[in-house]
């Protein structure tokens, strides 16, 4: 991809990428929300765990390096499956028709259509846009707060989705090609964000800040 980049400096304006999360009446703060401030030897303070809520909805989102362009809420009891995905997928290339838009990241299924598909390892949250920048700002915006029905989950999560500025999906697609980098210098092994380590390290330095 790396290479694809360097021959093309236009080539990621045509990838889509997506993935699914569920989307929850209630999700538990984030360890970023629940990070408190307390002196050197003081005790860690004491907090009742609390469960997420079983009231929750399976969200389906694909983005480009833009906005998002298609998300897709699945049916109450439905799950991800290849028939569902196929119908998903083929109502994802009639909202690029609509829009006018030449991208090119699907599935397999849509390779018949001229269609390139891009290898992405299983399991790699730490090179998967959805993961390391949609679904955490999303439900950032979600956590703490409580929904009582289905429709107020997807009214207030399709908000979320549409209060993530421009800039940032350009940002994201810019994160995402370091993180390539990252990649290979860890030869496909795991790694952390270098500048999170780095913050992380200057925290531990400081006056005794803890998660």
């Amino acid at each position: 991809m790396l290479e694809m980049t360097r021959t093309d400096p236009e080539w990621k304006d045509k990838i889509i990428t997506g993935d699914e999360t569920w989307v929850y009446g209630y999700d538990p703060e984030t360890k970023c929300q629940s990070a408190e401030w307390r002196g050197q030897g003081e005790p860690r303070p004491k907090k009742s765990r609390i469960l997420k809520s079983r009231n929750k909805v399976l969200l389906v989102p694909f983005l480009d390096n833009k906005s998002i362009v298609h998300p897709e809420y699945l049916p109450a009891g439905q799950t991800v499956i290849k028939e569902m995905y196929l119908g998903i997928l083929r109502r994802l290339r009639e909202a690029i028709r609509k829009k006018g838009q030449k991208n090119g990241l699907m599935q397999v299924f849509l390779a018949k259509n001229g269609t390139e598909i891009l290898p992405q390892p299983p399991i790699s949250p730490d090179i998967a846009p959805n993961d390391f920048f949609l679904f955490p700002k999303h439900k950032a915006v979600l956590k703490r707060r409580h929904f009582d029905t289905r429709d107020d989950i997807i009214e207030i999560s399709l908000l979320a989705l549409k209060s993530i500025p421009k800039e940032a999906y350009k940002n994201c697609f810019y994160n995402w090609e370091e993180r390539w980098r990252w990649c290979i210098e860890a030869r496909g092994d795991y790694f952390e964000n270098p500048y999170t380590a780095m913050n992380k390290n200057e925290k531990r330095e400081g006056m005794g800040y803890q998660r």
